[in-house]
Protein backbone atom coordinates (compact mmCIF):
# COMPACT_ATOMS: atom_id res chain seq x y z
CA UNK A 1 0.00 0.00 0.00
CA UNK A 2 2.64 2.22 0.81
CA UNK A 3 3.98 1.94 -3.00
CA UNK A 4 1.49 3.61 -4.54
CA UNK A 5 1.48 6.45 -2.19
CA UNK A 6 4.91 6.71 -3.01
CA UNK A 7 4.06 6.96 -6.59
CA UNK A 8 1.65 9.21 -6.27
CA UNK A 9 3.25 11.87 -4.24
CA UNK A 10 6.40 11.45 -7.16
CA UNK A 11 3.93 12.05 -9.50
CA UNK A 12 2.54 15.41 -7.98
CA UNK A 13 6.28 16.52 -7.43
CA UNK A 14 7.49 16.18 -10.83
CA UNK A 15 3.86 17.54 -12.49
CA UNK A 16 4.64 21.53 -12.68
CA UNK A 17 1.13 21.58 -15.03
CA UNK A 18 -0.21 24.65 -13.59
CA UNK A 19 0.27 27.40 -16.01
CA UNK A 20 0.37 30.70 -15.50
CA UNK A 21 -2.82 31.83 -14.04
CA UNK A 22 -4.49 34.83 -13.58
CA UNK A 23 -4.78 34.14 -9.52
CA UNK A 24 -7.33 36.68 -8.27
CA UNK A 25 -7.73 37.62 -4.71
CA UNK A 26 -11.27 38.53 -5.74
CA UNK A 27 -12.48 34.89 -5.11
CA UNK A 28 -13.74 33.65 -2.25
CA UNK A 29 -11.41 30.83 -0.36
CA UNK A 30 -14.34 28.30 -1.32
CA UNK A 31 -14.55 29.52 -4.80
CA UNK A 32 -11.02 29.44 -5.33
CA UNK A 33 -11.08 25.50 -4.27
CA UNK A 34 -14.31 24.80 -6.63
CA UNK A 35 -12.12 26.28 -9.24
CA UNK A 36 -8.75 23.94 -8.43
CA UNK A 37 -11.41 21.09 -8.59
CA UNK A 38 -12.74 22.06 -11.75
CA UNK A 39 -10.00 22.88 -13.20
CA UNK A 40 -7.98 19.24 -12.18
CA UNK A 41 -11.61 17.58 -14.00
CA UNK A 42 -10.55 19.93 -17.09
CA UNK A 43 -7.17 18.77 -17.13
CA UNK A 44 -7.56 15.06 -16.35
CA UNK A 45 -10.05 14.68 -19.21
CA UNK A 46 -8.16 17.26 -21.89
CA UNK A 47 -4.90 15.21 -21.38
CA UNK A 48 -6.33 11.98 -21.39
CA UNK A 49 -7.30 12.72 -24.40
CA UNK A 50 -4.08 13.76 -25.68
CA UNK A 51 -2.07 11.16 -23.53
CA UNK A 52 -4.29 8.76 -26.13
CA UNK A 53 -2.12 9.69 -29.04
CA UNK A 54 0.88 8.93 -27.52
CA UNK A 55 0.19 5.72 -26.32
CA UNK A 56 -0.58 6.32 -22.97
CA UNK A 57 -4.15 5.25 -22.19
CA UNK A 58 -5.79 5.85 -18.66
CA UNK A 59 -9.51 6.48 -20.32
CA UNK A 60 -10.78 3.12 -17.33
CA UNK A 61 -9.35 5.77 -14.41
CA UNK A 62 -10.48 9.09 -15.55
CA UNK A 63 -14.13 7.13 -15.79
CA UNK A 64 -13.37 5.80 -12.77
CA UNK A 65 -12.85 9.60 -11.05
CA UNK A 66 -15.86 10.75 -12.30
CA UNK A 67 -17.55 8.48 -10.92
CA UNK A 68 -16.15 8.48 -7.56
CA UNK A 69 -15.82 11.83 -7.26
CA UNK A 70 -18.97 13.08 -9.70
CA UNK A 71 -20.49 14.61 -6.56
CA UNK A 72 -17.43 17.18 -5.55
CA UNK A 73 -17.38 18.18 -9.45
CA UNK A 74 -20.85 18.59 -9.49
CA UNK A 75 -20.57 21.04 -6.42
CA UNK A 76 -17.55 22.55 -7.91
CA UNK A 77 -19.32 22.76 -11.14
CA UNK A 78 -22.25 24.44 -8.94
CA UNK A 79 -20.15 27.01 -6.85
CA UNK A 80 -18.80 28.04 -10.02
CA UNK A 81 -22.03 28.95 -11.66
CA UNK A 82 -23.36 30.68 -8.46
CA UNK A 83 -20.05 32.72 -8.74
CA UNK A 84 -21.12 33.64 -12.36
CA UNK A 85 -24.13 34.23 -11.39
CA UNK A 86 -25.77 31.58 -13.78
CA UNK A 87 -29.28 30.29 -13.08
CA UNK A 88 -31.48 28.96 -15.11
CA UNK A 89 -33.16 32.46 -16.38
CA UNK A 90 -29.67 33.94 -16.25
CA UNK A 91 -26.89 33.98 -19.69
CA UNK A 92 -24.52 31.82 -18.80
CA UNK A 93 -21.36 33.82 -21.42
CA UNK A 94 -19.36 34.58 -18.41
CA UNK A 95 -19.43 31.33 -17.19
CA UNK A 96 -19.10 29.77 -20.56
CA UNK A 97 -16.19 32.10 -21.49
CA UNK A 98 -14.35 30.82 -18.34
CA UNK A 99 -14.78 27.05 -19.03
CA UNK A 100 -14.07 27.69 -22.54
CA UNK A 101 -10.69 28.93 -21.53
CA UNK A 102 -10.05 26.44 -19.13
CA UNK A 103 -10.49 23.75 -21.42
CA UNK A 104 -8.44 25.68 -24.25
CA UNK A 105 -5.33 25.59 -21.60
CA UNK A 106 -5.03 21.78 -21.26
CA UNK A 107 -6.48 20.97 -24.62
CA UNK A 108 -3.18 22.51 -26.11
CA UNK A 109 0.01 20.72 -26.82
CA UNK A 110 2.11 18.24 -27.24
CA UNK A 111 1.63 14.86 -24.78
CA UNK A 112 4.14 13.61 -23.27
CA UNK A 113 4.67 10.26 -22.55
CA UNK A 114 6.16 10.45 -19.04
CA UNK A 115 3.71 13.00 -18.12
CA UNK A 116 0.98 11.19 -19.37
CA UNK A 117 2.05 8.14 -17.28
CA UNK A 118 1.94 10.66 -13.97
CA UNK A 119 -1.08 11.47 -15.00
CA UNK A 120 -2.20 8.03 -15.17
CA UNK A 121 -0.88 7.24 -11.98
CA UNK A 122 -2.76 10.02 -10.32
CA UNK A 123 -6.46 9.23 -11.87
CA UNK A 124 -5.52 5.80 -10.86
CA UNK A 125 -5.05 7.06 -7.10
CA UNK A 126 -8.17 8.89 -7.04
CA UNK A 127 -10.19 6.55 -8.66
CA UNK A 128 -9.28 4.24 -5.84
CA UNK A 129 -10.36 6.93 -3.39
CA UNK A 130 -14.06 7.18 -3.66
CA UNK A 131 -15.48 10.20 -1.83
CA UNK A 132 -12.01 10.47 -0.52
CA UNK A 133 -12.17 14.70 -0.65
CA UNK A 134 -9.16 15.24 1.50
CA UNK A 135 -7.43 13.37 -1.40
CA UNK A 136 -9.28 14.95 -4.23
CA UNK A 137 -8.26 18.40 -2.60
CA UNK A 138 -4.29 17.83 -2.20
CA UNK A 139 -3.93 16.68 -5.59
CA UNK A 140 -5.97 19.43 -6.69
CA UNK A 141 -4.32 22.23 -4.92
CA UNK A 142 -0.98 20.54 -6.36
CA UNK A 143 -1.81 20.19 -9.57
CA UNK A 144 -3.85 23.25 -9.62
CA UNK A 145 -1.62 25.93 -7.81
CA UNK A 146 -3.19 28.90 -9.10
CA UNK A 147 -6.35 28.22 -10.95
CA UNK A 148 -7.60 30.81 -13.80
CA UNK A 149 -9.56 32.62 -12.07
CA UNK A 150 -11.12 34.15 -15.55
CA UNK A 151 -10.57 37.83 -14.61
CA UNK A 152 -8.44 40.05 -12.72
CA UNK A 153 -9.59 42.35 -10.07
CA UNK A 154 -9.02 46.16 -9.79
CA UNK A 155 -7.97 47.88 -6.58
CA UNK A 156 -10.96 48.04 -4.92
CA UNK A 157 -12.59 44.84 -5.69
CA UNK A 158 -13.04 42.46 -2.61
CA UNK A 159 -13.88 38.79 -2.22
CA UNK A 160 -17.00 37.86 -3.93
CA UNK A 161 -18.57 35.06 -1.90
CA UNK A 162 -20.68 32.54 -4.27
CA UNK A 163 -24.38 33.06 -3.87
CA UNK A 164 -25.42 31.21 -0.39
CA UNK A 165 -22.38 31.98 1.35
Amino acid sequence: MRRPAIRLAAALALLGLAGPALASPCWAPATMGAARISELNTLLMASNLRCKRVGVNFADSYEKVLVAHGAAFRAAEARLRAHFGVDHSDSADDYDSYVVSIANHYGGGRADPGTCAQLGTIAAALAAAPGNADLLATIAIQMIRDPHTGQRCSLGDKARPAAGR
